[in-house]
């Protein structure tokens, strides 16, 4: 999606319902897929926010991820079909933890 390959890497903020939040959290998921709405590229940074549906607000806690692959799933390898246009699979490693606003309780 991003034509300019030329820019600086920049910052992506999004929201995380907290099961898949805490996935990422403890290192079972190192992925995202996503809307491609946005110039995601590599070396790019994600700050993925914990996100709570029943409280309907951010709980405090976020995390700093490094964009180190892009697969857009247009096109998936073994066809030529359309299959989920307009998303794409981020794959990331954590790499720090960004100052967390005070916790609100679930």
């Amino acid at each position: 999606m991003d034509a300019d390959n030329n820019r600086p890497p920049m910052e992506h903020e999004l929201k995380c319902w907290p099961e898949y939040y805490d996935a990422v959290d403890c290192g079972d998921k190192t992925f995202e897929i996503r809307k491609w709405d946005r110039p995601y590229r590599e070396g790019d940074t994600i700050i993925l926010r914990r996100y709570s549906p029943y409280i309907e607000d951010y709980t405090g806690q976020q995390m700093r991820l490094k964009i180190t692959y892009l697969l857009d799933l247009t096109y998936l390898p073994s066809d030529n079909r359309p299959h989920f246009a307009g998303y794409v699979a981020i794959g990331f490693k954590r790499i720090q933890e960004a100052a967390n606003e005070p916790e609100k309780h679930i």
